[in-house]
């Protein structure tokens, strides 16, 4: 009996050292996590759904907070800004407002059929719904394609099948109950989420078929302004809007009384050129034809030639470049104007974008659809026509936004100051916002007031826009805007980092 005992002691010694060892990876995890804000070193429920610490002022520590959840793509979970719309709404000096905040926003993510379910399975836990979403809806459509998707342009998708795997296990983590010690681990295990973020990377990597490759190898995929195939069918196109709409109401109706839901229009950065042009060409050679007056067009752009730009306007198919190249000439040229962003220009603006073959911004009438939208106990903000009615010049504009979708930290205090006073409607505010390396000033009531991101964090926030922009543009024929952006980038990292040394 003696060998049993001691394989049962040995066992034990291996089990217990085990235990240590992961207790102590997940310390170290959580201590890298702290200090750098990494998201490999984060767990799931870091991750994806960000409960935030918000500091309750201390008047109305005695309350119960009012508990807030946020939901959306990238621009909500505060994609490559140091200062997202949740931070702010979560800070008791920006608020005054005693919040508990849990943001389930995810980068990419779509608000028809993937955060509209989520929203649905823990609606009921929340006082204040905030839909901020709306320029992922393309992917809503692609992911119910049968198997992964080859652009136009080059770019491929992932294979449906494993996108809506990934969404069901999400729901299931979500639901699940809080004293199994299985979903536990999914959420709060650093450990689990690094192995399976990491091995997902593997199968993405080794992914490609055969058939993918032999595809990928035969055929070129130039950078083109104008291309002979869709990106999206036309009833693809109708049902982004139709799936919006239908999930919006079915949200709405299920509100219980004693809930808010706030809604809001979604910002898109119109100063950009569409991302992709479709022309129906029976012959290459008249592709070919466009595709070499819009490299001139956008070179007269670049060089403000706009008496050139016009004669080659004048000449274009009525898609989006022809919208897009028309509404910079107006902005530029429109000097007698009152209003120096005048409602004329930003509609050609507002229609290139519409016209958009490669939708990665949010769709015109999704917005126009917020803006008219009518529902118990629903409210709706309008940061994108505040943003309009607050700037005075194309520079201005541009300092809202950090590239073609994503809000810098001064767009995301406009949206949270639309969702607050929506919110606390009686509340006196008067703030004017000041640009700031690493988050935003303000005065409230005769006092400047201040938020400023950790170090790591601003850094971080500029290295991955300007690494996304760099990437993004490799599928573009021309950098125009995107160079703009990077420089800012690149110029308000150089900063930080010198004034932390």
């Amino acid at each position: 009996m003696s060998w049993i005992n001691i394989t049962l002691k040995n066992t034990l010694y291996i089990v217990l050292l085990t235990l240590l060892l992961i207790v102590i990876v997940e310390a170290t995890m959580f201590g890298l996590h702290s200090i750098t804000g990494s998201k490999y070193f984060a767990s799931l429920s870091e991750n994806q759904f960000q409960s935030n610490d918000c500091p309750t002022p201390i008047m109305q520590q005695i309350e119960r907070p009012i508990k807030v959840a946020i939901f959306g793509g990238s621009s909500s979970n505060g994609y490559a800004s140091p200062i997202s719309f949740s931070k702010l709404l979560c800070d008791s000096n920006f608020t005054n407002q005693s919040l508990e905040i849990t943001n389930y926003a995810k980068n990419g993510a779509p608000f028809s059929n993937f955060q509209s379910e989520i929203i649905k399975s823990v609606m009921k836990d929340y006082d204040v719904i905030v839909i901020y979403s709306g320029h992922n809806e393309i992917w809503s459509q692609i992911y119910t394609r049968n198997s992964k998707t080859f652009f136009p342009n080059g770019m491929i998708t992932p294979e449906p099948e494993s996108v809506h795997i990934e969404r069901i296990r999400e729901l299931k983590a979500l639901t699940a109950s809080s004293y199994s010690i299985s979903p536990w681990i999914v959420n709060y295990s650093r450990i689990y989420h690094f192995a399976d973020r990491f091995t997902n990377k593997l199968k993405s990597v080794f992914a490609i078929d055969k058939e993918s490759k032999e595809k990928l190898v035969d055929e070129v995929y130039p950078r083109q302004f104008y291309y002979r195939d869709n990106f999206l069918t036309s009833i693809e196109k109708k049902n982004i809007v139709n799936f919006y709409k239908k999930n919006l109401i079915e949200i709405s109706n299920k509100l219980r009384s004693d809930q808010k839901l706030v809604i809001s229009t979604v910002m898109s950065n119109d100063l950009f050129p569409p991302i992709a042009d479709v022309y129906q060409a029976k012959h290459n050679e008249e592709i070919d034809v466009l595709n070499k007056k819009l490299r001139e067009a956008y070179s007269f752009l670049l060089n403000n030639e706009y008496d050139k730009l016009q004669k080659i306007v004048n000449t274009l198919p009525k898609t989006a470049h022809r919208y897009y190249l028309a509404g910079m000439i107006c902005l530029n040229t429109d000097v007698d104007s009152e209003e120096r962003l005048s409602k004329e220009c930003l509609s050609k603006l507002i229609k290139s974008r519409e016209f958009d073959r490669f939708q990665l911004r949010v769709i015109p009438e999704i917005n126009s659809f917020i803006r008219q939208f009518r529902h118990q106990n629903v409210i709706t903000v309008d940061p994108v026509q505040d943003l309009i009615s607050k700037v005075n010049s194309i520079e201005e504009y541009k300092e809202y936004f950090v590239d073609f979708q994503h809000p810098s930290q001064l767009g995301h205090a406009l949206i949270a100051e639309n969702i607050l006073l929506s919110l606390f409607p009686y509340r006196s505010i008067s703030r004017i916002y000041n640009k700031d390396l690493c988050g935003v000033s303000w005065r409230s009531n005769g006092k400047l007031m201040h938020i400023k991101s950790p170090y790591s964090q601003c850094v971080n926030s500029y290295k991955t826009n300007i690494e996304w922009l760099e990437n993004f543009s490799n599928i573009q024929p021309v950098s125009y805007q995107y160079d703009d952006y990077k420089s800012k980038s690149k110029i308000n990292l150089s900063t930080v980092e010198a004034g932390r040394n």
